[in-house]
Parts: C-alpha cells; structure tokens; sequence
C-alpha cells in the first residue's frame, strides 16, 4: 500500500475488468499489511522521510529517537503519525477507486474482506474498515469472523455494532468458520448473529 506503483497497477487491474467484462463488482481479500511490524516499502520510507524528516524504521528503535533528544510523548506521537500515515494510504486506494469510477460512470460494488475486531484491525492491520464502510468508500464487508469459540464470535459481532452506523448492518456479510467445526456449534453462531441483526452470511 505504500508503494505508488503498485496502487497505480490495482487501480489500471480493477478499471480493465470493469471496462471489459459485464461484472457486477470486485472484493478486495487482502487489503492490509500481513501485521503491525509491516510496510516498510522502500518507497513508501522515501515519501514519509521527505515529508515528516523521519526515517520509519527509526521509530520502533526508540534508543535512536532517545539519541536524537525525543521524549516519550514525543516518541508516541510520531508513532502514531507513521501507523495514521499506514491506515490512509490504503484508504487513498479507497478513495481513488470510488472517484474513478464515478469519472468514468461505471458503477460497480466494492467489498473487502476484513479482521473482525475493528479496532485490532485498524491498529494492527491497519484497515479502518469502520470508516470505509461508514463513508461509503466500500459497498460491503465480509467479516473474517473465523472461530470455532463462541464467545469469542459473539463478542465479535457485538462489538462490531458499537462501530458501524445502524443503516450499514447489512452491508456487512458475517464469515463463519465451518471447516473442522461441529454442527452444532454453526448453529448456535448463526443464531447468534441473526438475533443481533445481522441478515448476510458467508
């Protein structure tokens, strides 16, 4: 997600399917960085060093900043530039899909499949999908909500509705793990997540 490039490359990929097949939309599987310890692009260092007159990588070593006089407050706070710095760059992708095709009047939907915690999934994968989904920036989600513990799923879906507005629950489509998984277990989750409102299910 830091490197132009490869944005510029998803963006041409995405508007050659939509101009050349009759599709209704795309889902986007992997939109995030693989964990918290990620994106470090050699591109994506370049631009935020020139722009913040901070090397990233310089960060996590906190003895480096320490040398250069930095507090703790100081420390946290060019930490969380850098993580903001993550989340919007995949949220630029977002953006510009969404203005592309209103440019060219292609409407298509854009799901993406995302970590079910939305506040683990902003911190440590930096996908703020509370606010792709809350800004229509994407047209559905499929909640990688992948458990065989039911708290656990329950406590997922509960917590997802203190995030999203009322009027985007069914633009989320809730995943459930069926794979080595009882059947009654399945069950008790489907219930589960219909009575909390949720209508979609993959």
């Amino acid at each position: 997600p830091l490197n132009d490039n490869s944005n510029s490359y998803l963006l041409s990929l995405i508007f050659e399917l939509m101009n050349n097949f009759n599709l209704d939309g795309i889902i986007m599987d992997y939109l995030r960085y693989q964990d918290y310890y990620y994106g470090y692009n050699k591109e994506g260092i370049n631009h935020f060093t020139n722009e913040y007159n901070i090397n990233p990588l310089d960060i996590n070593r906190e003895f480096i900043l320490r040398k250069y006089g930095f507090n703790n407050s100081e420390i946290d706070s060019v930490k969380k530039i850098w993580d903001d710095y993550k989340v919007q760059k995949i949220t630029d992708l977002l953006i510009n899909i969404k203005n592309k095709s209103i440019e060219n009047s292609l409407y298509f939907d854009v799901g993406v499949s995302v970590k079910p915690n939305p506040v683990l999934a902003k911190t440590r994968w930096s996908q703020d999908w509370a606010f792709w989904i809350n800004n229509n920036l994407v047209d559905y989600l499929v909640v990688e909500n992948y458990t065989h513990d039911f708290y656990d799923f329950n406590f997922n879906n509960y917590n997802i509705l203190k995030y999203i507005n009322d009027d985007k629950i069914n633009n989320i489509y809730m995943g459930i793990l069926m794979k080595n998984d009882k059947i009654d277990n399945i069950l008790d989750q489907i219930l589960s997540f219909r009575l909390k409102g949720y209508t979609n299910m993959s």
